[in-house]
């Protein structure tokens, strides 16, 4: 799977890294696993930087999927943010389509990752050493290791 995520602040923020192609198939798969992770508190925060993705294949067929994966989980999502950093326009078009308050959460497309981080509440250098981890990119382990946030 092309998504790779780290959960940090003790379940309260997901940093989660897209590369090569990404399909509709992979985001649905990614948020499924995500939503099952036993270590996710409710109303967590996730980055989904989508810096590294060389084909991005997300297209509008993606609200309906994304939609039935989150009406299953509502007591996960409640209260939750999603940052998404992107530079294709079909990204800004969903999230400008996705009606995700009625699942008590709030979604918004960024080109920057640090403005992304600054809603979010997260020191965007924090997150250095995930963005360029030594952990190969056609792992098939899809999570980073779980690590403390540094005191």
């Amino acid at each position: 799977m092309p998504i790779q995520y780290v959960l940090l602040e003790r379940g309260s923020f997901v940093y989660a890294r897209a590369y090569g192609t990404l399909t509709v198939q992979d985001l649905i798969e990614h948020e499924q696993v995500l939503l099952q992770d036993p270590r996710l508190d409710r109303g967590y925060r996730q980055l989904l930087d989508c810096r590294w993705v060389s084909d991005d294949q997300i297209d509008e067929s993606v609200l309906t999927q994304l939609a039935r994966v989150h009406s299953r989980n509502l007591s996960s999502v409640k209260g939750s943010r999603y940052a998404v950093v992107a530079h294709s326009v079909q990204w800004f078009r969903i999230g400008s389509h996705y009606r995700c308050e009625q699942y008590g959460m709030t979604m918004i497309i960024f080109n920057d990752p640090s403005t992304a981080c600054i809603w979010l509440g997260i020191d965007y250098r924090q997150l250095a050493d995930y963005r360029w981890s030594k952990i190969p990119v056609l792992s098939s382990n899809p999570q980073w290791p779980v690590v403390a946030p540094a005191v």
